[in-house]
């Protein structure tokens, strides 16, 4: 065991030794250049060169160990292997070339220039092991990559559709975009790790040098999953701990798909995945389009008198004129407060009124809000006596009556609004009771809570 640590030691100090036959040989190269009759530095270029060869030797040798303990694949180093003896070729024969001569002649210069141009070969193939060969393209512009021949992929991102989501296909939808997100990079054909890759089917199917990684049914006797669940600091954790680390949400995925029988075609309905599992991939909400209006924008020199009572007032964005109100600053706001935003009122695309003193008697001036887009109310004295006011504003998108006293009642006044597409209202009386059929049937975003997120195995764990 203590040898075979040692053989890896020697083989991790790889990138470490290479840097001195860079540096020898570069140094050997400028002097053989700069060497004139007059000045005749044939003997210290012997010297440069034959550090720089030694040095090559022991960097060919702890590659190669590297190469056998870190699982790369042949095609993967075989032309950093081919250029570093081409190196070391180039620097034997220089050295020997050198040892006939008396000064600095053309001969040297060839072999030293061809000598550069291996080295340069074999350390930008080096570079690429170890950053990938995209690394010096990747900070260019896109177009230039594509000119140079690069076509950066982005792993698949993971947006479930709320509504749809048993529809989705458990590989292809959600593990393999997280296997992108943290494995390939060292389980690709390039690398392929221990032998193994998990960019497709046959290959996850296939397993590595150690065999199979998945053991349906049985994700905790599963590599793919049982490595993960490994300390940070214990040598067979996956990824390794300088890698980025999946998520637990990624985990669980992955430990529900192998005990459903880890098959590749199935939907999430089909494989009977829990919903609750799959909270964490569902799409962002987003923020609705605000209307595109003509209004002239406000001069901000006149919304500082806002800020002076506690009130954010500023543009939703700097080339709309709309604009964003939250007077979560100022909870002493009153339903009489309200004549200090009149002035402003055919502007507000967002009002926030969350834990204010507001009572149901404003619906009557909120309905006058032509551009209302986002009208939060939550954490309030609202009953919802007075929601159907809302049904004017006919650019509503969102509404918020979290912890309010609205019930199912006073919510049915809404279910013919012309623009809302989302109603918020968890800890009210309406989220307590059974939701109606109406509700049930209605096309907008319905959120009132009652989910629990699942005790997943690393919370267990005592540290």
């Amino acid at each position: 065991m203590a040898f075979l640590a040692l053989i890896e030691l020697l083989g991790r100090m790889h990138p470490l030794l290479v840097h001195l036959p860079i540096g020898f040989l570069i140094f050997g190269i400028f002097l053989i250049f700069y060497s004139k009759k007059e000045n005749n530095l044939l003997p210290a270029v012997r010297l440069a060169v034959i550090l720089g060869l030694l040095a090559a030797i022991a960097s060919a040798i702890s590659g190669w160990l590297l190469y056998q303990s870190e699982g790369f694949a042949f095609e993967t180093v075989r032309g950093h292997l081919i250029a570093g003896v081409i190196t070391s070729i180039l620097s034997g024969w220089l050295l020997w070339v050198s040892h006939r001569r008396t000064a600095v002649d053309r001969s040297i210069k060839w072999i030293s220039a061809a000598l550069g141009i291996a080295l340069l070969i074999t350390g930008h193939l080096g570079g690429n092991l170890t950053h990938g060969d995209d690394y010096l393209v990747e900070v260019l512009p896109e177009p230039v990559q594509s000119w140079l021949g690069y076509e950066p992929e982005a792993p698949k991102p993971i947006a479930l559709d709320p509504d749809q989501w048993q529809e989705a296909l458990v590989y292809e939808d959600l593990v393999m975009p997280i296997l992108q997100q943290n494995c390939v990079s060292c389980h690709s054909p390039k690398n392929k790790k221990g032998g193994l890759m998990l960019t497709s089917i046959e290959a996850i199917q296939q397993g590595g040098e150690n065999g199979p990684v998945l053991t349906k049914e049985n994700p905790l006797e599963s590599p793919l999953v049982a490595r993960m669940l490994l300390p940070l600091d214990h040598e067979d954790h996956m990824p390794p701990k300088e890698k980025r680390q999946p998520e637990k949400a990624h985990i669980e995925l992955l430990k529900a798909w192998i005990a459903a029988g880890a098959d590749f075609s199935k939907t999430l309905g089909a494989a009977g995945i829990e919903k609750n599992l799959l909270i964490p991939f569902f799409k962002k909400e987003s923020i609705p389009d605000f209307p595109i209006t003509d209004l002239p924008p406000i001069p901000v020199d006149s919304l500082k008198v806002f800020a002076e009572k506690g009130i954010l007032v500023e543009p939703i964005s700097l080339d709309n004129s709309l604009l964003k109100v939250s007077c979560i600053n100022f909870a002493d706001f009153t339903d009489a407060d309200w004549e200090m935003l009149e002035g402003i009122g055919s502007h507000i695309a967002w009002l926030d009124l969350s834990g204010t003193a507001v009572s149901d008697s404003l619906m009557v001036h909120v309905a006058g809000l032509p551009n209302l887009t986002v009208l939060k109310l939550s954490n309030t004295a609202l009953r919802g006596i007075l929601l159907e006011k809302l049904n004017a504003n006919t650019n509503l998108k969102r509404l918020y009556l979290n912890q309010t006293e609205v019930d199912w009642n006073t919510l049915e006044v809404l279910k013919t609004h012309p623009s809302l597409m989302g109603l918020f209202a968890y800890n009210t009386p309406a989220s307590k009771s059974e939701t109606p059929d109406w509700a049930k049937k209605w096309g907008i975003k319905l959120e009132t809570g009652g989910y629990q997120l699942p005790v997943v195995e690393t919370e267990k764990v005592v540290y």
